[in-house]
């Protein structure tokens, strides 16, 4: 008896959809495909994120030894450890700086000596 009912209810949808003039239609066409296109993504979403969660709680289950951890406390070691290693770059850098700047003077005074000198042997 569903299939009966569903066969009425698809008739008069499509009866209905047929009463519509041209533009009417082309509107609904591209109003179904939306719904159906935009319904399939937040499944496709769904399932990303659930196979995503599934991963994560796996890699937690078997790489952690510290199981008393909250996952607040792991998140704080990891912005932790990402803190401390901008820091070692950022001082590298200055660190860096600091002798290309000692080149450059050494050049120039290398460079305003050198004349001095050839004037010295002519």
């Amino acid at each position: 008896m569903a299939t009966k009912e569903k066969n009425t209810s698809y008739n008069r949808a499509k009866d209905a959809f047929e009463a519509l003039d041209l533009e009417d239609k082309a509107v609904f066409l591209i109003d179904a495909v939306f719904k159906t296109v935009l319904g399939g993504m937040e499944q496709f979403t769904t399932a990303v994120s659930d196979a995503v969660d599934d991963l994560t709680n796996r890699t937690y289950a078997d790489g952690d030894s510290d199981d008393d951890e909250t996952s607040a406390d792991k998140t704080v070691k990891r912005q932790s450890a990402a803190k401390k290693s901008s820091t070692k770059k950022a001082s590298t850098k200055k660190a860096s700086a600091r002798k290309s700047a000692a080149k450059k003077s050494s050049r120039t005074s290398s460079a305003t000596s050198s004349p001095t000198q050839d004037n010295t042997d002519e």
